[in-house]
């Protein structure tokens, strides 16, 4: 009797994971609306490069048109922010 291998048994990937589009959504709205209702910066200064590096490529995922408005109504309240 032969045992089989730990390894062959493991599925293997068939590509990349499909992405789903509704907690990108939440979660870059809820960056938005945090900033939005802020008067001075919410967050602390390496937490906000991370926002601002992070939005821009989740932003992405979502349908063509959707994205690019909230990544620019995200940066023009970061720029208010960073003015306040």
């Amino acid at each position: 009797m032969q045992q089989p291998s730990l390894f062959d048994s493991l599925d293997q990937p068939s590509g990349p994971r499909p992405v789903r589009p509704e907690p990108i959504r939440k979660y870059l709205g809820f960056l938005r609306r945090t900033a939005r209702m802020a008067d001075f910066m919410p967050w602390h200064e390496v937490d906000r490069i991370r926002h601002e590096r992070d939005f821009p490529e989740y932003a992405c995922h979502l349908p063509e048109g959707e994205g690019e408005a909230l990544l620019a109504e995200f940066r023009s309240e970061m720029e208010r922010l960073k003015a306040a």
